[in-house]
């Protein structure tokens, strides 16, 4: 007689949590100062998950893109402003109830 391991997963939970992730993001002095901010975005990648007393962990980065117009310094051109990126990766760990 052959013994068979059944394996079942179902879902026991459902939850929708918006969680805010703040930080600063400061331009490096090699790269000339903001003007103003054009779009930002960030992706969110979640790598561990720790389930606890009713309450989830979540360990991750976030990756945050800025594009923005940037002033290049000189003062007799006819436009002195370019577009420019900054990228920031930020770690986080957040608990989220049940």
């Amino acid at each position: 007689m052959e013994k068979n391991t059944v394996v079942i997963n179902r879902k026991t939970a459902s939850n929708t949590k918006v969680i805010e992730i703040n930080g600063d993001v400061i331009v490096p002095d090699i790269k000339p100062d903001i003007i103003s901010v054009i779009n930002t975005n960030g992706i969110p990648y979640i790598y561990k998950e720790d389930v606890n007393n009713g309450r989830v962990r979540f360990d991750g980065n976030i990756d945050t893109y800025v594009a923005y117009l940037a002033d290049n310094g000189e003062t007799n051109c006819g436009i002195c402003e370019r577009y420019l990126a900054l990228k920031r990766s930020t770690a986080f760990n957040k608990w989220v109830d049940l």
